[in-house]
């Protein structure tokens, strides 16, 4: 899976890695400033992509956005630390077709 980051409201696009692993998520997860508004995604080869993002600024607060088959889907209850955020790539990363059965989506 690909893993890139959008930062500065989409001014900015840069890749990580062509092939994602946990120590890329949790390095760039930590290295971001996360005063500012970033979005890390995670994009496997047919499209189909988890996005974690936002900024601790309480106007924007953090999302998870999943795009599936062209449809996109909300997680209901958002993230509120960058932990969860790490938690969420993660499990995608090791297993997105199943993980996304133990979340609520809009």
């Amino acid at each position: 899976m690909k893993l890139y980051i959008i930062s500065d409201y989409g001014k900015q696009i840069r890749t990580i890695s062509d092939k994602a692993m946990d120590e890329n998520i949790n390095e760039t997860m930590h290295s971001l400033d996360w005063q500012g508004f970033h979005q890390v995604i995670l994009e496997q080869s047919k499209g189909n992509s988890l996005e974690v993002g936002g900024s601790l600024d309480a106007s924007d607060g953090f999302s998870v956005m999943l795009e599936e088959n062209n449809k996109q889907y909300v997680i209901k209850t958002p993230p509120q630390t960058i932990e969860e955020m790490i938690v969420f790539l993660s499990d995608y990363l090791s297993d997105p077709m199943n993980w996304k059965n133990t979340i609520e989506w809009y």
